[in-house]
């Protein structure tokens, strides 16, 4: 009975891969997901600042590889719990990943009405300096130091990065230790948005050029 029971879970989770592996390719939007596509089954894919999973669970739908998500939002982490409570494969952390191990505030959206929100839950983030927060709307979150995480790995394939200007903070770790890592997907803030880190934007990009890193190794996600 048990058996059977696991046997029909898994054929029910595979039937939803095919739906959603087909919407990818018809839905507007969905086309810079190919950007993972270098992944395969063996592949180590870090998510930092996974929200509710949507670049993770494209990456499990289509190569079923090893996956790390990170998230200190808590309606943000509760969804991950429900959409991904199946997966084996795939390992949750409900912390922020930072510079340093300790507790931060993360300030949320300056709409957003409490930490359970997720309309702007992507918003979050640990820069009080940031355009779209409330300073006084904000929780305190456990945070990580990278090369803690790092550490755990001999190899990397991919590093996706999502951490709404924090990314600042962590870019010198990863590009040290960039022979361990194959690529790293990143959305930088300073460029379009939030002026106040346009200068760490271009010391960051000059960089990167310098060392021949940006456009290979490093992937600007828009």
């Amino acid at each position: 009975m048990i058996k059977s029971t696991k046997n029909n879970l898994s054929k029910f989770i595979k039937y939803f891969k095919i739906i959603r592996l087909f919407l990818y390719k018809i839905r507007p939007g969905y086309k810079i997901y190919n950007i993972f596509d270098f992944l395969n089954k063996d592949s180590i894919f870090l998510d930092f600042g996974a929200n509710i999973g949507e670049i993770s669970l494209y990456v499990n739908d289509k190569f079923s590889c090893k996956i790390f998500c990170y998230e200190p939002h808590t309606g943000a982490f509760n969804q991950l719990i429900k959409k991904f409570k199946s997966y084996s494969n795939i390992e949750l952390n409900n912390f922020a990943v930072s510079d340093i191990t300790s507790e931060k505030y993360i300030y949320l959206h300056k709409n957003s009405s409490d930490e359970f929100d997720l309309e702007f839950s992507h918003a979050t983030s640990l820069d009080v300096n940031k355009e779209n927060i409330d300073i006084n709307n904000k929780i305190k979150v456990k945070t990580v130091n990278i090369t803690e995480i790092i550490n755990r790995f001999q190899y990397i394939d991919c590093i996706k990065m999502d951490i709404e200007g924090h990314e600042y903070y962590i870019m010198p770790y990863l590009i040290e230790n960039a022979s361990m890592i194959g690529k790293v997907v990143c959305e930088l803030h300073g460029n379009k948005k939030n002026k106040h880190l346009k200068e760490k934007y271009e010391n960051l990009i000059n960089i990167l050029h310098e060392k021949k890193l940006y456009g290979d190794w490093f992937v600007e996600w828009e």
